[in-house]
């Protein structure tokens, strides 16, 4: 384990078995979790595409926050860091979706006692040149110790307590979830962020000069 403060604190997981008084959470079935999502696809997508606690095939992550904000500042993450405007078109068509993926039991990274198990919340939201490497193997060691997923800290999110709940099952689109009215994002960071969504120009919009 690192000596100095302003080392990383995350080291590879152990066997599974190392993590089964794990802290836990319980989600309540009734509990709601946000979702960015295009607006042609289900929201109930697990993805084993790169990213923080993303598992490999066949397992997969769906990923959500604790408020549509959140969702939303941990999906755009870098693009919102500097500026005013958003370019339309990296959020035409994206819906921040409501869903209800418990009653779940899951591994706690922001339980008091997880640094008994190596685990520092901070560390674990912070960036990541590994491609999310060790985050995932963490991922990959809380599953198979039997946890339905994992609630962690954002890294982009704003206000109080901003969390994410990665909840781990079969890679893929899930149809059994139920959810909520969506809100558009474009209306979302223009209201809430006070930032500019620029206009997504068609070939309408084009103006040809001889």
């Amino acid at each position: 384990m690192p000596a100095e403060r302003h080392e990383s604190t995350v080291a590879p997981p152990l066997d599974p078995g190392s993590y089964a008084d794990f802290p836990v959470h319980a989600v309540e079935g009734t509990t709601s979790w946000h979702r960015v999502h295009h607006r042609r696809h289900s929201p109930w997508w697990y993805s084993s595409a790169p990213g923080r606690f993303n598992l490999r095939e066949p397992r997969g992550t769906l990923n959500t926050a604790s408020s549509p904000g959140t969702a939303v500042r941990e999906m755009l993450g870098p693009r919102l860091v500097g500026g005013r405007r958003i370019p339309g078109a990296q959020v035409a068509g994206l819906l921040v979706t409501p869903l209800e993926p418990g009653p779940l039991r899951v591994a706690d990274l922001l339980s008091g006692r997880a640094a008994r198990y190596g685990v520092v919340a901070g560390d674990m939201s912070a960036p990541r040149e590994d491609a999310y490497a060790l985050t995932r193997a963490w991922a990959k060691a809380l599953d198979e110790a039997g946890f339905d997923g994992v609630r962690s800290r954002s890294r982009f999110g704003a206000g109080r307590c901003p969390e994410c709940l990665y909840v781990f099952g079969p890679a893929g689109e899930h149809e059994t979830g139920t959810s909520g009215e969506s809100l558009k994002v474009p209306a979302l960071l223009e209201r809430e962020m006070d930032l500019t969504v620029d206009p997504v120009l068609d070939s309408a919009d084009l103006v040809v000069e001889d």
